[in-house]
């Protein structure tokens, strides 16, 4: 006996046609909605109109009944505001009406409204002729015509806006009532399609559900063999749905997973072989590593060593230099002085050297001692830029300071270790900026910290070397070619320094425009 189409089919066809159904389900009541909201929003529009309507006719009976009374008022008091209030009044009264024309739509409305319009300009001829005898003296007369001939018209007009107005009212219930019978109508719809919605899901649920666990079945008992650790369980192809096609590719998969298994054990006993090694080669790495930092050590101890015990001769060299070129210990020729500037000259770049490498030694074993306080940095920018502006006019530098016009707050510093920083930095600026060149210094609060710029125009920085300017012993090829004397280790002395006053140093440069170095220095 042959099975019936829905069972022969694939599940992903059995899920396609599934929901084919329910979405032909749903566009049927989806477009009765459409219909039937687009109904309910004509009807919508046509009571917004209504009431735009009623509002205009109940604006048209007040204004009519303002007339009255101001006509009345005035036949006694014949006060001139009360003109004012007539002429605005009847103008509205037009205005309205004009608007309720253009808009009404009903042919009986129509009529009253130019039935009412008759009336109006009826009354305004009345109205005008009591104001005028009223004017005169005439007030029994105006009384009388008021009395006999404007009470008789106002009753009609105000009888056929209630006439009109009831006519619109009843229009509106008509019109709520539709629409309350229509949503009643749609919400039962709505219920229905959720019933019908629900239950065709839940059957076709239940029958793709009971269809591919009876396909599974034979596939879940061999896979709870494979986590035994039974190989050797094939599950039946006994279809070429998708289950057929998933019972493959699952003896496919049991058979990769016997030979990967094995060759995962070969593998392991390599890794366990390989591990060995590389806890012996950790072990040699561990012990390089402190034999490293111990030659380390012994290295910066030599530097700081050697350092401290050059600088004193040193100064003594240079103070002796100093004398014999003030010629203080007797007249020296030409040649002499000449030969003992340089000699001078290199024993203050000696003495620069030594100095920077027992900064670097000090700062590296961290014996240099930071003392920081609150103080203003204003001072100190002066202090450097007074220090360094001759040195910036004997190259014909034009050498600046900007303070800004709000004194800057106080930060949290070390005077003499922000002093090396600075004096390291602006001596770069003025090192490597060619004569007519510009520096500038630039101070000022950038959000909660005090940002200090120096900006030169000077040979700048390659950018493939960006990465290299703050570490030890670092000077470009084009600064080595400008036949300027420098150690290399200005930029890393003040990197650190900024670190230790938890700020930040950057930079930015081009060649042949120049560079800016700025550091900024949080505000407590």
């Amino acid at each position: 006996m042959a099975k019936p189409l829905f069972t022969r089919l694939s599940i992903r066809r059995k899920i396609f046609f599934s929901f084919l159904f329910i979405v032909a389900i749903i566009l049927i009541f989806g477009v009765y909605f459409l219909l039937s909201l687009n109904s309910v929003n004509s009807s919508l529009v046509v009571l917004n109109n209504t009431f735009d309507t009623l509002s205009h006719f109940s604006a048209l009976e007040s204004n009519t009944n303002l007339l009255r009374s101001t006509t009345r008022t005035f036949i006694f008091v014949q006060d001139p505001r009360w003109e004012d209030i007539y002429d605005k009044t009847s103008l509205e009264i037009s205005e309205t009406v004009e608007t309720l024309q253009l808009s009404t739509t009903d042919p009986e409305t129509t009529e009253d409204l130019k039935t009412y319009e008759k009336i109006t300009n009826s009354l305004r001829g009345t109205e005008l002729l009591i104001i005028a005898r009223s004017q005169r003296g005439e007030t029994e007369q105006a009384q009388k015509l008021f009395d006999e001939k404007y009470e008789e018209q106002h009753t009609q007009a105000s009888l056929l806006l209630n006439n009109i107005v009831n006519r619109e009212r009843e229009k509106v219930t008509n019109i709520v009532t539709d629409n309350r019978l229509l949503l009643s109508s749609i919400y039962a719809t709505f219920t229905i399609l959720i019933i019908l919605l629900l239950g065709t899901t839940l059957v076709i649920s239940l029958s793709l559900t009971a269809n591919i666990s009876k396909s599974l079945q034979p596939l879940l008992s061999a896979a709870k063999a494979i986590t035994r650790g039974d190989f050797s369980q094939k599950a039946p192809v006994t279809s070429s749905d998708d289950i057929g096609r998933l019972s493959e590719s699952f003896n496919i998969m049991t058979s990769n997973l016997k030979k990967t298994l094995h060759d995962v054990r070969q593998k392991s006993k390599e890794l366990r072989t390989q591990n060995i090694e590389l806890e012996q080669t950790k072990i040699s790495l561990e012990n390089a590593i402190v034999e490293l930092k111990q030659l380390d050590a012994v290295k910066s101890e030599f530097v700081s060593v050697a350092a401290h015990q050059l600088r004193t001769p040193l100064t003594g060299i240079k103070w002796t230099l100093h004398a014999l070129s003030e010629e203080d210990v007797g007249k020296v020729n030409k040649a002499q002085s000449k030969i003992i500037k340089n000699a001078l000259e290199s024993t203050t770049y000696l003495i620069g050297l030594v100095s920077d490498l027992l900064n670097v030694a000090r700062l590296e074993e961290g014996m240099l001692g930071f003392n920081l306080h609150i103080e203003n940095i204003e001072p100190i920018l002066q202090d450097i830029f007074l220090h360094s502006k001759k040195h910036a006019l004997d190259k014909k530098i034009d050498f600046s300071l900007n303070m800004p016009d709000t004194p800057l707050p106080p930060i949290n510093l070390d005077r003499k270790k922000i002093i090396i920083a600075l004096n390291n930095l602006v001596t770069n600026a003025i090192k490597y900026t060619p004569a007519n060149g510009k520096i500038s210094i630039k101070a000022e609060r950038e959000k909660n910290t005090v940002k200090i710029s120096i900006q030169d125009t000077g040979i700048g920085i390659p950018k493939n070397q960006f990465h290299r300017v703050f570490t030890k012993f670092y000077r470009s090829e084009k600064a080595q070619r400008s036949q300027t004397v420098g150690t290399g280790l200005g930029l890393y002395i003040a990197q650190k320094i900024i670190a230790q006053h938890k700020g930040k140093i950057a930079f930015t440069s081009t060649e042949e425009k120049g560079s800016t170095f700025f550091f900024a220095i949080p505000i407590p």
